[in-house]
């Protein structure tokens, strides 16, 4: 004879459960105490690659216990941004310390503006554990080559010595310093932009001048941030831009003597920060999931200017409400709920929450007469409740029933065709129920 328990879904990793041992012999009596320690897995956001069509996001178990699959789900804050798919379903075990990832092709619409910047939600979930975040994904980029030959109408010129446009550029046109030979003189050109997200400036430079006197300067907002003199061919630099409005300005400035090479600077091809951002709306806030019994209630908060929600439970959309607070009633199982805030076609990524759902139409008790093996499984489930007659459900942890019946005294279920991860099995015999967590590997 043995004592079963069962661990609570969400137990954290490394749990210490201190358990009390009584023994008689119904004279004497012996007390003992000993310490188990539970395992759990910690599902983490490990990076993420993107190579211009592809988005790779890394995920690493951090815990010390196995997850099995669960749900990942993207969603872009404009249509404009197209993914291939926005949810998928793996059935990886992931062991502790192991990684796993997953891969999101993605395309844009038609006519979107070079250099607009899309944010981007996610979350992956695997029983109860939910992990979301945020990522900023830009359409190419803002740039200036020159090759219209003209400069733009933002540019701004110096009075005495402006820039000009020449046909000296890295593949085709450039601009190009015009105070060559004039002693004690500076030229320049400038541009304001305003950045609506964090990036970098990039441009390339050329000079030819006197070395360490005649100079190609590049300020940002005022500040003179780097010099070039003497002969540099194409060179590119890079320069961090923090979201706001920024003046950029490239000027040659000349001593007071002496003339070096083609005495004259060159830039090209700049590429800019990006400077239109697709965002989310606000989203809502304080989203709360209470059980009365098996329904669950939904309350969260949000700004005034909200027309309505979306909600959506393991992430096919059940309502949408315009009240701050959603109730249903469900059947036992692992659901994510998730709530999107919405002003007209706009919508806010999601606030969501994970719930479990347990069976209450009888008393749950852990001496029904059960036993449930092996488990973890790879084919068949066994179960065993001696001469008694018994109904058995088996719920994915989506909530979904994939098998039930009845029988008596025993019953083998077949699962070597389920997909691999957490299951829940209802058993009743009369008042007594047994729910018990089953791994399908």
């Amino acid at each position: 004879e043995g004592f079963q328990f069962s661990v609570a879904e969400d137990v954290p990793d490394g749990t210490v459960a201190q358990f009390l041992l009584n023994v008689s012999d119904g004279t004497n009596e012996w007390e003992g105490k000993f310490n188990i320690v539970l395992h759990a897995p910690i599902v983490a956001f490990d990076g993420v690659e993107d190579d211009g069509e592809l988005l790779q996001f890394h995920f690493i178990n951090n815990g010390s216990a196995p997850f099995y699959g669960g749900t990942f789900n993207i969603y872009s804050s404009s249509a404009d941004l197209i993914f291939a798919e926005d949810e998928i379903i793996f059935n990886d075990t992931v062991n502790g310390l192991e990684s796993i990832t997953l891969e999101m092709p993605y395309s844009f619409a038609d006519g979107v503006e070079p250099g607009t910047t899309f944010e981007v939600a996610y979350e992956i979930a695997s029983g109860l554990q939910l992990v979301t975040g945020e990522y900023i994904l830009s359409y190419g980029a803002i740039m200036d080559d020159f090759e219209t030959g003209t400069f733009g109408d933002d540019w701004t010129l110096s009075a005495q010595y402006p820039w000009t446009i020449a046909s000296e550029g890295r593949n085709g046109y450039c601009a190009k310093s015009a105070n060559a030979g004039i002693n004690s003189s500076e030229g320049y050109c400038e541009l304001t932009v305003a950045v609506l997200a964090e990036g970098d400036l990039t441009f390339w430079y050329k000079v030819s001048s006197e070395q360490n006197y005649d100079k190609l300067h590049f300020y940002m907002d005022g500040q003179d941030l780097q010099q070039w003199s003497g002969t540099v061919n194409w060179t590119q630099f890079s320069q961090p831009v923090t979201p706001g409005v920024h003046t950029f300005r490239w000027s040659y400035s000349k001593d007071y003597s002496v003339n070096s090479g083609s005495d004259c600077a060159w830039i090209d091809d700049i590429q800019f920060p990006p400077v239109s951002v697709m965002a989310f709306i606000n989203p809502v806030s304080n989203l709360n999931a209470e059980l009365t019994g098996m329904t669950v209630n939904l309350t969260w908060e949000a700004t005034p200017d909200v027309e309505s929600f979306l909600i959506k439970r393991n992430d096919e959309v059940i309502a949408t409400v315009t009240e701050t607070n959603y109730s249903e009633y469900v059947e036992e199982g692992i659901y994510k709920y998730s709530v999107f805030a919405q002003i007209d076609d706009q919508i806010s990524k999601p606030e969501s929450v994970m719930v479990q759902v347990m069976y209450d139409g009888a008393e749950e008790t852990q001496e029904a007469n059960f036993s449930v093996y092996p488990n973890p499984t790879k084919g068949v489930l066994n179960i065993n409740a001696g001469n008694s007659n018994f109904e058995y459900s088996l719920f994915n942890g989506m909530g979904q029933e994939v098998a039930k019946g009845t029988a008596q005294g025993s019953q083998q279920l077949h699962v070597s065709d389920m997909a691999k991860g957490v299951y829940f099995l209802r058993l009743t015999s009369g008042n007594q129920v047994s729910i018990q967590k089953v791994v399908v590997e």
